[in-house]
């Protein structure tokens, strides 16, 4: 269930704020400094601390963690991508494209996006390792997802009682979140390596 519950939120997070900073950064302007603003007032609270905020209003069930969570981690794949985009929209392919007449929508779907993918599938490996954190500490704490349906995070807090007796409850779980966190942590690391052309030149060099 931790697994699934983190990729559903890493997936509706990365469509949804690469959408809005894909946006805001191409058309830039007011509607780039508004959303901006609303992004820096989110990012100014941990991702913990906001789906906690947010459970408490929403109670606790499987779609009320998916959504508090996925709100929580928004605002970087929205920040993250405006930064990608300001940086590709002044690139000279896009200036070739809107030179020769086509529409903002063409531009942005058809040059600027495909551009914009590479570190938001860095990004996308690294905030499922930490939508597995926080939906393990929600769950800890008996505001994720209930039982029955079985949580890494509810295993450990129901393993408490047992440490003396029975302490591979809590350790199991304990060691499948490290060892896939680490795992997606080190899969993230290996697709900065594979897809920034400057990491790639400098393994290169010292090989």
């Amino acid at each position: 269930m931790s697994l699934l519950v983190a990729a559903v939120i890493v997936s509706v997070a990365a469509l949804g704020g690469g959408a809005v900073g894909l946006v805001s950064g191409y058309l830039g302007g007011r509607l780039d400094q508004a959303v901006m603003r609303m992004v820096d007032m989110m990012l100014a609270f941990p991702a913990l601390l906001l789906a906690l905020a947010l459970m408490a209003g929403l109670g606790s069930s499987l779609l009320n963690v998916i959504l508090a969570i996925t709100v929580a981690f928004l605002p970087r794949f929205a920040r993250l991508q405006r930064a990608v985009t300001l940086a590709v929209r002044e690139r000279e392919f896009v200036t070739a494209a809107v030179a020769l007449g086509s529409s903002q929508g063409r531009v942005l779907l058809r040059h600027v996006a495909p551009n914009c993918l590479a570190p938001a599938l860095v990004m996308l490996t690294v905030s499922a390792a930490d939508a597995i954190l926080v939906e393990s500490s929600l769950s800890f704490l008996g505001l994720g997802v209930q039982p029955p349906a079985p949580t890494w995070g509810a295993v450990i807090s129901d393993g408490r009682s047992f440490l003396q007796n029975a302490p591979w409850i809590s350790g199991f779980s304990g060691a499948a979140i490290m060892i896939t966190v680490l795992g997606l942590n080190l899969v993230g690391d290996g697709l900065r390596d594979l897809l920034d052309p400057t990491l790639r030149g400098e393994a290169t060099d010292r090989t």
